[in-house]
């Protein structure tokens, strides 16, 4: 598994490609149907998860981001898991390794944003899925460590950046261009 992590001082670049990468969706999309970010409340943080397959190479891109109640960035997380696994198992990865990657690194997340309505039901509920119970569990495990107080299901509109970064991952260029943000 490789997961980047990159510091709020060498993500301009990263994030300027994101950002044109949602703003030339946007502008194929009917604006009246977007869909609003909100920050968390104040002194909070909330994690927007997301997770990209691809699956001619059986892989799976996964991508998040922490903000602030002010809407500003603290950090992203991007990384590649070479897995096939089903819808429900991606996106549930996608927040266990997000979760682990805030917990490794003491972050107390306020919120978490997915916008797979399926895993948030069950992170949110006693019972997980059958075959993706042991997943469920550890979400809900590192929800509780994390001091997580809510797990959402938000439209993917609301989730473009995680989304995009996601995406991203799967570039030929993924990890040159990561190391040029982290080295400037």
């Amino acid at each position: 598994m490789l997961f980047m992590a990159l510091g709020v001082d060498n993500l301009t670049k990263f994030v300027k490609q994101a950002r044109l990468k949602i703003d030339g969706d946007v502008a194929q999309q009917n604006k009246s149907l977007r869909i609003k970010w909100y920050c968390p409340p104040s002194g909070k943080l909330k994690l927007n998860i997301d997770a990209a397959v691809d699956q001619r190479l059986g892989r799976v891109g996964v991508g998040a981001m922490i903000r602030d109640c002010n809407g500003h960035m603290i950090d992203v997380l991007a990384g590649l898991i070479p897995i096939s696994i089903s819808p429900f198992g991606t996106e549930s990865i996608a927040i266990r390794e997000a979760l682990s990657w805030c917990s490794n690194h003491s972050l107390s997340v306020f919120i978490v944003e997915n916008d797979c309505w399926n895993v948030i039901e069950s992170v949110n509920s006693l019972v997980g899925l059958s075959t993706e119970n042991i997943l469920v569990e550890d979400i809900q495990s590192l929800v509780y460590s994390c001091g997580v107080n809510s797990c959402h299901f938000v439209a993917r509109e609301s989730n473009k950046v995680a989304h995009t970064l996601a995406e991203l991952c799967f570039r030929k260029d993924f990890l040159s261009l990561s190391a040029d943000v982290i080295w400037g």
